[in-house]
């Protein structure tokens, strides 16, 4: 079995996959300057549709949380170029690593991701999915 844990100040996250392997990533929507971050590790195409969105941050977060939701369902985290990874905005396969898939839960306040198998569902096992404790 694969498990992958992510937490924040006040949320916890744990995906867990008989079906192969399995990584997710949680950030809080809290103001922050993510700019500088991004022109240093994200490339064009990304950098270009995040200036386009309305909601700049939660664009952000969305990249941030799948490349490193990827790289831990690969077992190497952000290390080896994992924040250069391209990782699908919307969700879906990623083209880098066949195979994997990535799908955000919703969750009020945080942004969520979880890295899996192409074809493994994601349903969370609580209602909301995110939990504040």
């Amino acid at each position: 079995m694969a498990v992958s844990i992510s937490y924040s100040r006040r949320r916890i996250a744990v995906a867990a996959s008989y079906d192969g392997p399995v990584g997710v990533d949680l950030e809080e929507r809290e103001p922050r300057d993510f700019w500088g971050l991004a022109e240093r590790w994200f490339g064009a195409g990304e950098l270009e549709w995040m200036a386009g969105e309305v909601d700049q941050l939660g664009a952000f977060l969305r990249l941030w949380t799948a490349k490193e939701a990827v790289g831990k369902a690969l077992g190497i985290g952000l290390r080896g170029a994992g924040l250069r990874r391209v990782v699908p905005v919307g969700g879906g396969v990623v083209e880098s690593a066949p195979g994997l898939q990535v799908t955000y839960v919703a969750c009020a306040g945080a942004v969520l991701a979880v890295a899996a198998p192409v074809g493994v569902g994601v349903s969370p096992t609580l209602d909301p999915a995110c939990v504040r404790g």
